[in-house]
């Protein structure tokens, strides 16, 4: 993902070093991305967090793979194609409340929802998957299910729908508009 300042990586930083205080070095923080604040953060916590940098393909696979849960605290998101991408590969959510990241976690099912630009509810809801083993497995096999349920074809279909439906329920329907979209989608 985009290691910048409004996808609240302060806030992932600050729950993580308050649970490692508990944890020590039996718990690990892998930051993987690129962006911005990647080199400050770096510099300020590289002895505790290991930062990757961009990775993709294989080398992105094999980052969800050795992991446990993925951690996503950003208030910023449209949709966060990353928290798909993470529940693809079995991983449970813990995700800030917050934005289209509501339409993909559902709490307590494939993840845990938690009070935004908060740290200390992150990581409440990260010590959870850490300490019960067998509620952090059924929220992974929720979240793989999940995953596969989602494809680009239903997405941009439900989409269409809710355009035509606002565009039916236009007090002032505009006909060339409609048909327009009508004709497009076929």
């Amino acid at each position: 993902g985009r290691v910048a300042m409004e996808k609240d990586i302060d806030v992932l930083i600050n729950a993580f070093r308050n649970i490692k205080e508990k944890y020590g070095d039996r718990i690990s923080l892998v930051i993987t991305g690129d962006g911005p604040v990647r080199h400050k953060f770096q510099q300020e916590y590289g002895d505790e967090i290991i930062f990757t940098g961009y990775r993709k393909g294989e080398e992105l696979a094999q980052m969800y793979a050795s992991a446990d849960f993925f951690a996503y605290p950003s208030t910023t998101e449209t949709f966060g194609n990353v928290v798909v991408e993470a529940m693809a590969s079995g991983l449970p959510v813990v995700a800030a409340a917050s934005g289209g990241v509501l339409d993909s976690v559902k709490d307590r099912y494939n993840g845990i929802l938690t009070e935004p630009k908060n740290p200390d509810s992150f990581a409440q809801g990260m010590i959870e998957f850490i300490e019960d083993d067998n509620f952090r497995r059924e929220c992974s096999k929720n979240a793989r299910e999940f995953a596969l349920s989602k494809n680009w074809d239903i997405i941009l279909d439900n989409m269409y729908k809710t355009f035509i439906r606002i565009i039916d329920e236009n007090p002032k329907p505009n006909y060339r508009r409609r048909q327009r979209l009508r004709l497009h989608k076929s």
